[in-house]
């Protein structure tokens, strides 16, 4: 276990008992606010029963001495019995089941009356009284009843309210908690199924597209040997037209017509013959030897050329954000793919718009791979060039590579240019596609794998 890991299981812990000691901080707290309460209740009784006793004290004296003074002629002694008798004639202003009040004479108990409940919590009240002689102690104590009656809440019940609610803080602090783990928990198992959910689409979509390419590329491949094998026929045939039609020439004057027709027939000849050239190319019939060459110099080069050619309406620039890049291939075929792609471009912006070619490095951990399955990641030399043209429709874009398929007018086109370029591309071991949207231009995307610098330093030719 590492220590970041033995860090939050310590955390997880701690937060974990984190309900059930707060709890206990508020147990003891409530203990000590029910201790301070219980102190207080009793100290406040005391005094409210106190100035309460004093009162029923007094009267008792006021009551007494109204009695002794009444007496004609007043006596100078009182016997026990005399002094119950007298007591016996008294008034008690007093609740007798708040107290109990009892006299002694000389610390004998001569009378009481009053409740018998008494708390002993609460101190008993005396008050001595001098009567005729004798020394009287009032002794006044309050009842249960009367304590009760006082008390607003009892100690306990306050007690017990602290407790449960000490208890009902620690069960929600307990509850939020264990409902922020299911949260964090059920979220995490969301986040898993929508990961899940995302690479199996992610999967079924590169499967598709890999399905997609592979129909395509077993179709390109099925008209390329088809192409070809006529391609070879029909080159043999040429090669025999070419043959007679020479040898026909040389058998008539040099200013006849019948020399000058049989010129366009040989003209006619070289130029089918630069047509099977170009088919044998796409089906791969032809080897080419591959160096290592110069992109943006093979770029540059191709630019000087083609500027001239293409009307002054339109406009192409180059961008590289590299200094340079190497790839094994031939350098006329690099030649082709740029100026088949750019004729293209203007023939779609009607000889009216810019074309941007930018040259840029692709390293092995680039997004693009994640859209491209089929191609082994490796440093690439990505080409893009970008149109201002009318754009294609999703139609058009899924046949664009294909042989013979043009959207040119009848005898504008042969449907060859873009399908050369694949094969081309196909040949340097790379990747090309397309986007676009009508009425927004298209950009052709190009990756050409990098040589490694030995191939670069020693520039030796490879056959493929």
């Amino acid at each position: 276990m590492t220590q970041g890991e033995s860090l939050a299981l310590q955390q997880r812990f701690a937060f974990r008992w984190l309900p059930y000691g707060i709890a206990a901080l508020a147990t003891l707290l409530t203990l000590l606010l029910w201790y301070v309460f219980v102190t207080q209740t009793d100290a406040h009784l005391n005094q409210v029963v106190k100035l309460q006793s004093q009162n029923v004290i007094n009267d008792l004296h006021t009551q007494l001495e109204h009695r002794i003074s009444a007496l004609k002629p007043r006596p100078k002694s009182f016997s026990n019995k005399d002094i119950i008798q007298l007591l016996q004639s008294i008034h008690w202003n007093f609740d007798t089941t708040d107290y109990a009040l009892t006299i002694f004479n000389h610390q004998v108990k001569i009378y009481q009356v009053g409740s018998r409940q008494i708390d002993s919590k609460i101190k008993n009240f005396a008050s001595p009284f001098d009567f005729a002689g004798n020394t009287l102690i009032l002794e006044l104590q309050p009842s249960d009843h009367l304590i009760s009656t006082l008390q607003i809440t009892p100690s306990w019940l306050i007690l017990l309210l602290g407790l449960s609610v000490s208890i009902l803080f620690a069960y929600t602090l307990h509850f939020a908690q264990t409902t922020k783990e299911k949260n964090k928990s059920l979220e995490a198992i969301n986040t898993e199924i929508k990961r899940e959910i995302s690479h199996r689409i992610q999967a079924e979509e590169s499967k598709q597209k890999m399905e997609k390419a592979l129909l395509q590329g077993q179709k390109l491949q099925a008209i390329g040997t088809l192409a070809g094998g006529i391609a070879h026929d029909f080159n043999n045939l040429l090669y025999a037209i070419k043959g007679y039609v020479e040898m026909a020439r040389e058998d008539v004057a040099h200013d006849t017509l019948i020399y000058n027709n049989l010129g366009k027939v040989l003209e006619a000849a070289n130029r089918g013959q630069e047509l099977v050239s170009r088919i044998l190319v796409f089906s791969r019939r032809q080897h080419h030897e591959l160096k290592p060459i110069s992109v943006k110099q093979t770029i540059e080069s191709v630019l000087s050329l083609l500027k001239p050619t293409i009307p002054s309406s339109a406009t192409i620039d180059f961008e590289s954000t590299v200094v340079d890049c190497f790839i094994l291939g031939n350098q006329t075929q690099l030649h082709q793919i740029i100026v088949n792609i750019c004729n293209n471009a203007v023939d779609a912006m009607e000889g009216e718009g810019k074309i941007h070619i930018k040259m840029s490095h692709v390293s092995p951990n680039d997004e693009s791979f994640k859209h491209l399955p089929r191609v082994p990641l490796a440093n690439y030399c990505k080409i893009d060039i970008t149109d201002t043209g009318h754009g294609m429709d999703a139609a058009t874009i899924e046949r664009i590579f294909e042989p013979f398929y043009t959207t040119k007018e009848v005898g504008k086109g042969t449907g060859l240019g873009l399908a050369t370029v694949h094969a081309i591309v196909k040949e340097h071991q790379g990747e090309i596609w397309v986007k676009s949207q009508l009425g927004q231009g298209s950009t052709f995307t190009i990756l050409l794998p990098e040589c490694n610098e030995q191939e670069n330093a020693n520039g030796e030719n490879i056959t493929r």
